[in-house]
């Protein structure tokens, strides 16, 4: 954060002719918002969305009249709203060239993709993920995981103390820790928990099986839906052995510190007979990711 704000520094030094000396956050901002209007019109929204939810997540700037009054909000949404745009969606897939945004007619205007990251078709399970790494690996444990410090004395693979893992931010969603957005790029990310919790709220959902495939549909206020095959999770070297009875898809949302220095990870799990928008799991394990479109 402290490098971006020297970059706008020099910036707005360079514009007005003033000292880099000068770091009121409230004139940062300023200077971020006119980069932003630039940026959107010459179509640059990518670097627009990265650059104000920089300023949205300094708390140096929570106090400026331009954060309180609405005005960073309302570019972030438009913004928002402009990379949407970029990809049609659709309330089922038009064709098997995966994977296609669909629209559930939610409230947000949150769009989910048909398939999972990974998967060919919305029945594969795709690939499984420790949450904030982008490439899937043969052994999900302590050692293994890119973020996690400790010592494993006794080559188990688990940390001998609990250490805290590296903490990647509340909210990876659209960063470099989001393997949605890495792999699949423009305005595709993980879920956070919001939109997890109106995936569940605002839709109907069922257990079912698509082209032999376990899982749950769920169904949009408009009629259009989505399946989340039950692809379970990884640990170790194998499978769980809920394979087929159990989807844990992660969100980008990190709930806390908790007494034993986990950082636990807001998912959306659910088995035949429940979902859950709340339940949580440790980082380093395996599992499915579901990208929504921002």
């Amino acid at each position: 954060m402290k490098q971006f704000i020297i970059t706008f520094l020099f910036l707005c030094a360079f514009s007005v002719h003033l000292s880099a000396q000068d770091t009121d956050p409230c004139f940062v901002l300023s200077c971020v918002l006119d980069q932003v209007d630039e940026a959107v019109v010459q179509g640059n929204y990518d670097d627009a969305l990265t650059w104000l939810e920089n300023v949205k997540n300094n708390p140096d700037m929570r106090n400026c009249d331009k954060m309180k009054n609405g005005v960073l909000d309302f570019k972030i949404n438009d913004v928002k709203k402009k990379i949407a745009e970029r990809i049609p969606s659709y309330k089922q897939c038009p064709d098997g060239n995966h994977p296609h945004l669909i629209d559930l007619g939610l409230p947000s205007g949150t769009k989910w993709a048909c398939c999972n990251v990974d998967a060919k078709t919305p029945e594969d399970y795709g690939g499984y993920y420790a949450w904030g790494e982008t490439e899937e690996k043969e052994v999900y444990n302590d050692v293994t995981y890119r973020y996690s410090t400790g010592e494993d004395t006794d080559g188990d693979g688990m940390y001998d103390t609990n250490e805290q893992n590296q903490n990647l931010g509340s909210n990876i969603c659209g960063t470099q820790y989001d393997v949605a957005h890495v792999k699949w790029g423009d305005s595709w990310q993980l879920p956070t928990k919001d939109q997890i919790i109106e995936l569940k709220d605002k839709c109907t959902h069922e257990w079912t099986t698509m082209n032999g495939v376990k899982g749950r549909k769920f169904i949009g206020l408009n009629g259009a839906s989505i399946f989340l095959p039950a692809a379970g999770g990884r640990w170790r070297s194998r499978f769980w052995d809920d394979v087929g009875r159990e989807g844990r898809y992660w969100s980008g949302t990190q709930h806390k510190i908790t007494i034993d220095d986990e950082i636990p990870v807001y998912m959306l799990c659910f088995e035949s007979d429940h979902v859950s928008d709340s339940c949580t799991s440790n980082p380093i394990a395996g599992y499915s990711v579901r990208p929504v479109s921002r």
